[in-house]
């Protein structure tokens, strides 16, 4: 498979940025590369979103991340699952020692706890021209796009 890694991370923060919940705005930015239509695949991972269901549980940008596993393996290797399970896996525990957690509602209060550190208008003006878990989602963006690239 062969694409611009930073581009298609561009497109993640650009569908975030244009009101895609997390989850779409990281699909979104690859679901053409497995052939997928558009408004099923805007449909299909829009209940992921704000930690499945708005719940606060996993973080919608790695439930996204986590269906492109079973393309970033050869369906033909013997223990495919297996393999696809482990990519899977690496990936959701490097973002969470990035991060400090993989639940949308821990995430998300880390996020506006760093921004209370700056003052007021900044404060408010960074959470809405960025909305806070962009860089959830650009870093979920970076590793769907490694994990179909084989790193």
């Amino acid at each position: 498979m062969e694409f611009d890694l930073e581009e298609r991370i561009r497109r993640a923060s650009d569908n975030f940025m244009n009101g895609y919940n997390c989850s779409q705005a990281v699909f979104m930015a690859y679901y053409d590369l497995v052939k997928m239509d558009k408004t099923i695949a805007e449909k299909v991972v829009l209940g992921l979103g704000g930690g499945v269901g708005g719940s606060g549980e996993i973080c919608g940008t790695l439930s996204s991340m986590s269906l492109f596993g079973g393309f970033a393996v050869n369906s033909t290797e013997p223990d495919y699952k297996s393999l696809v399970y482990a990519k899977v896996k690496h990936h959701v525990d490097e973002f969470g020692e990035t991060f400090g957690g993989v639940q949308c509602r821990y995430l998300k209060s880390a996020s506006e706890t760093r921004m209370e550190n700056t003052p007021a208008a900044e404060r408010e003006k960074k959470y809405y021209n960025n909305r806070v878990c962009i860089e959830y989602v650009v870093e979920a963006a970076r590793r769907v796009g490694k994990m179909l690239l084989g790193e």
